[in-house]
Order: C-alpha cells, then structure tokens, then sequence
C-alpha cells in the first residue's frame, strides 16, 4: 500500500519523517512541493491508520491524496 501524504511545510516534514521512520514496515519517499511517498509493507489496515494518526500529531493540516492498495495477483 501506498499512502501520500501533503504536508504544510518543510519544518512539518522534518518532524513527521523521524516519527514515520521507526515502523519497521514503512518505506518513505520525500517528493516535491511537501509531498512524503509512504509505502507500507504489510496487509495490516491498522498500521495506515497509525501512519495517518502519527502524520497529524505532528502535522495537523497535513493532506492524504491517496491510498493505492497492492495488486493481488
């Protein structure tokens, strides 16, 4: 699963990335214009809902644009 992530500004990303980056199974992404790519690398729908709960503790107008589950092949 992929979930992106707009933040507010550049001060937002410095503390949400430490705060993503201790989940063993998440991957992350910086891109453009306060964008943050996070890839999450298991099934589990409660870890996204960690993901997005610990993204607005630290950045609360942080955005979700999209949610891009796995391929099941």
């Amino acid at each position: 699963m992929t979930l992106m992530l707009e933040l507010s500004s550049d001060d937002a990303y410095i503390s949400v990335e430490p705060a993503l980056s201790v989940l063993r199974e998440v991957t992350l992404e910086r891109l453009p214009g306060h964008q943050l790519s996070v890839t999450i690398e298991t099934d589990d729908p409660d870890l996204v809902d960690i993901v997005r709960e610990l993204a607005w503790e630290y950045d609360p107008t942080a955005v979700q644009h999209s949610l891009q589950l796995a391929d099941v092949s």
